[in-house]
């Protein structure tokens, strides 16, 4: 028993290292790691309209969501990076230089300038 314990810890490390690298040939961040810190109400407000959009199955355009929740862009990306940080959204990443300047604005940027233009349900 011993042994298939060794065994399979020597594998998931593999599994692990594998997946590091092509989280780094394909330049997907690492997940965040979840917190326990209780959510702000504009957080459980936009997680609630994520649900209702049924952004855990798709992704959902950062515009659309900006739209339905109608707060201003402060009060937006607040909220979006505070969910991400705490393990409760997925940012999905886009290439810049192949957005036009209104999709631009409408997106979220993210640590190290990155441009995110989609969320979904972690």
């Amino acid at each position: 028993m011993e042994e298939r314990v060794r065994r399979l810890e020597i594998e998931v490390k593999r599994l692990s290292e594998e997946l590091a690298r092509i989280r780094a040939f394909v330049k997907m961040p690492e997940p965040a790691a979840a917190t326990r810190e209780p959510l702000l109400p504009d957080q459980q407000e936009l997680l609630d309209a994520l649900s209702q959009e049924g952004a855990g199955s798709r992704v959902q355009p950062m515009e659309k969501m900006r739209k339905k929740m109608g707060w201003d862009d402060r009060r937006f990306e607040d909220a979006v990076t505070g969910l991400s940080r705490q393990g409760k959204v997925v940012l999905h990443e886009s290439d810049a230089t192949m957005l036009s300047l209104s999709k631009m604005k409408q997106g979220v940027i993210g640590d190290g300038g990155r441009m995110f233009t989609g969320i979904t349900l972690a």
